[in-house]
């Protein structure tokens, strides 16, 4: 019995270590696209597994590493890591397809080390993601070297914590460059044009607290811009930025928060947009316009806060809108054209009194509140005081002078949730102490047919 317990130990051995040589003999890129799930460090280690994972680990091409995460903030450990796996990239002659390296701040032995080897990694590795990125708000800023605007083989462009000099941009030869991402660069103007002039093919551009933009005009990407996102520098200071943004080109996708000034000249252009999100922006009376064009696309519409709403009237022509969602002043009246399916609102404005205008610009179906029950809680009392408003302009109020909409509305009813039975229940009558015992309650609307 001992004897054949052995063999069988011996033969699942066995079978492990054929298991092992299987996955070892699997193809080269096969086994680096499993260690990409794993990070630069991780991988590396995987060298005791057998010889032929000896280099495998160092010499993938996606090369990624964070000082703060990987290495938990050991600054030294993470230098000498970085160095040495770099000096074998370069020794075997080997292409880093995606650098990803996030430091902590930018001091003497840093700068020392990326000016070592940024040179190498644009021009000589066919780089083609290059995401560099410093954590510390207290760093001050890397001055990225003019080598790596060089770089031409160079796909995707992720900055942080960096500044772009103006003899950075001397020579640009991004030509295949597809996105660029800058988070709280410092970069001038003339820069910034630079590089979008020497960079036809971006489709996603995106801007996050950069310093230095007054003036941002993408109109030389008005063949393949896609996506554009802005946040204003001046917002992490809260006050309001004074940028101003043209854009010129048949974008799918639109997020600004924090701009005194938003251009988009051609009419045409609006006819790809699926997603529109302004927060924080001053639009003016052009501005306007600009929601009463055709915008046949469009899904998603966010407005937060913006300013100039309160004495303009917006029609705004979306037929295939799924979703609106506005916070701030009411707005003299926002009205949609026709639409062809059911869509979601969220309307949230500055005042109770305000709530009377939400019927100008949707038919809302169903009015949901939650209800506090703490009797000392704030909350409540203004819960307590909207549904009262509620009851008021949709049970009792039939004044068609002061409300017109309700000459469209049919019908109305109430209903609370019973968290017991997860049911909807109606509730008769129009007191307010007819409710204070539920948590939710929801006014059901039903409006008369448009024509047509």
């Amino acid at each position: 019995m001992a004897k054949q317990a052995a063999k069988r130990r011996r033969k699942e051995e066995d079978g492990s270590i054929i298991s092992m040589d299987r996955i070892s003999e699997l193809p080269q890129h096969i086994l680096q696209h499993i260690l990409s799930f794993l990070s630069q460090r991780e991988a590396i280690q995987t060298c005791v597994l057998s010889k032929s994972w000896r280099y495998l680990g160092s010499t993938r091409p996606r090369f990624r590493v964070s000082e703060e995460y990987g290495f938990k903030g050991n600054k030294e450990t993470f230098l000498a890591f970085l160095d040495k796996t770099l000096q074998g990239y370069n020794d075997q002659k080997l292409c880093i397809r995606e650098f990803i390296v996030w430091m902590s701040m930018v001091d003497s032995e840093s700068v020392s080390l990326l000016e070592k080897w940024l040179p190498m990694i644009t021009l000589n590795m066919g780089v083609k993601i290059l995401n560099l990125k410093f954590l510390s708000e207290a760093s001050p800023y890397f001055d990225v070297p003019s080598i790596v605007f060089e770089a031409g083989s160079l796909q995707k462009l992720y900055l942080g914590r960096c500044k772009l000099n103006q003899n950075s941009s001397d020579k640009v030869l991004f030509k295949h460059l597809q996105t660029l991402d800058l988070s709280q660069v410092y970069i001038a103007d003339e820069t910034f044009d630079k590089i979008i002039s020497s960079c036809p093919l971006i489709e996603d551009l995106g801007l996050h607290g950069c310093e230095g933009l007054k003036t941002i005009k993408v109109n030389k990407l008005h063949k393949y811009l896609k996506d554009f996102d802005f946040f204003g520098y001046e917002l992490y200071k809260e006050h309001e930025d004074d940028t101003s943004i043209e854009i010129d080109a048949p974008i799918e996708a639109i997020k600004i928060e924090g701009c005194r000034n938003w251009f988009h000249h051609h009419n045409y252009y609006f006819s790809n947009l699926k997603y529109l999100c302004l927060n924080k922006v001053r639009l003016s009376t052009k501005s306007f316009d600009y929601f009463s064009r055709n915008f046949p696309c469009l899904e998603e519409l966010e407005l937060y806060y913006c300013y100039g709403f309160k004495n303009s009237a917006i029609v705004i022509d979306a037929p295939n809108i799924v979703k609106f969602e506005y916070r701030g002043d009411m707005p003299q009246s926002i009205s949609f054209t026709t639409t062809f399916t059911e869509w979601k609102s969220t309307i949230v404005v500055l005042c109770d009194a305000f709530l009377n205008c939400l019927f100008r610009v949707c038919r809302p179906r169903n009015i949901s509140q939650c209800w506090y029950l703490d009797a000392h809680n704030d909350w409540q009392r203004k819960e307590e005081k909207l549904i009262e408003f509620l009851v008021e302009i949709l049970l009792i109020e039939r004044d068609m002078r002061q409300h017109f909409w309700r000459q469209d509305l049919e019908e109305v009813s109430v209903e609370v949730f019973d968290e017991n039975g997860k049911q909807w229940h109606p509730v008769q009558g129009t007191g307010l102490s007819e409710y204070q015992f539920y948590q939710r309650i929801r006014f059901r609307l039903k409006w008369r047919e448009l024509e047509g």
